[in-house]
Order: C-alpha cells, then structure tokens, then sequence
C-alpha cells in the first residue's frame, strides 16, 4: 500500500498499522501477528480466572477496530459475536477450531477495512468530529485506538508467554 501524501493521514495510518514501514518500529508483534499459531483451544487460555481469554482480548480489540472503522465511514457494521458487556466476547468453554478461524477472520478482516478506511479518508476531516455528540475528532479517535491495540496487544503477548510457561 502507497502511503497517502498528508502527513498527519500518514501517521494515522502507521499508528493502526505500523507494518506499512515494513515492520512495526518498536520491533514488537502486532496482535495479528500474536494470534498466529494460536490453537482454538489455546485462544481460550486466561492467565487467571478473573482475566480475559486470548480470545476475548483479540475480539475486544477488533469490536473497537470496528466501531473506529463504522464512525470514519458512517457504516454500521456489527460485530459477529456474543458480547457479556459492551465491546468484550462472552466467555465460552470450548470453540472449535472452524469457529476459532471464523473469529480469526473477523479480527483480520476488521484490521484490514480500518486500514483501508484511514487510507482513504480525507484529509481535510481528520481535525472535524465525524458524529454530532462526539468528543473526539477522526484523528483523535484513530491514535486512541492505535493506542488501545497496543495495550492490549501486550496483554495477548504476557497470556501467550504464561501460557508456554504453564502458569
């Protein structure tokens, strides 16, 4: 992908997707690349019972992708999971791996139409407030969800390590 000419598109673009540059700057996976090799029963690992599952980290990230994504483009795109509150996956007991892939495929998907959606807005909206209530402008909204990927990225980093440690 051709890097947009506006510079403060460009660095928009490469807070939500940093592997534009050929790979993240920090040198750190990003949550896509995290999730790979993830087993459908490991995506169910929790580091301790009051903790979110690998699984649920990964569908919490990709519901606030999707919610950035439908605010940018003015679409209402829902996301295809059970919620027990606002943007978290119900936990479950087991998945099989077809599901497990079907929610992969959703997290990529919704990273992929965010990038997309960013690469294409127009500059000259990313300092307005898209929806009427909102507090935030487009661009604001863009680097706090880059910002919320990133934390959470490293929470589905610790569960991966725990979980090969057998903790």
């Amino acid at each position: 992908m051709k890097l947009p000419a506006d510079r403060q598109l460009r660095c928009a673009l490469l807070a939500i997707e940093p592997s534009l540059h050929g790979h993240a700057y920090h040198g750190a996976p990003t949550h896509l690349g995290l999730l790979k090799g993830i087993k459908s029963e490991e995506s169910l690992y929790r580091p301790h019972d009051k903790m979110n599952s690998i699984r649920e980290i990964a569908l919490h990230i990709a519901y606030w992708q999707n919610s950035v994504a439908n605010y940018l483009s003015g679409e209402t795109i829902r996301p295809g999971f059970k919620q027990r509150k606002t943007g978290f996956a119900a936990a479950v007991d087991s998945i099989t791996p077809e599901q497990w892939q079907q929610e992969q495929s959703f997290i990529r998907d919704t990273q992929q139409r965010l990038v997309a959606i960013v690469a294409a807005y127009d500059p000259k909206k990313l300092n307005q407030r898209s929806v009427a209530k909102s507090q935030m402008t487009a661009v604001e909204m863009i680097h706090d969800n880059a910002m919320h990927t990133i934390y959470h990225t490293a929470q589905l980093k610790a569960a991966r390590q725990m979980m090969k440690l057998g903790s």
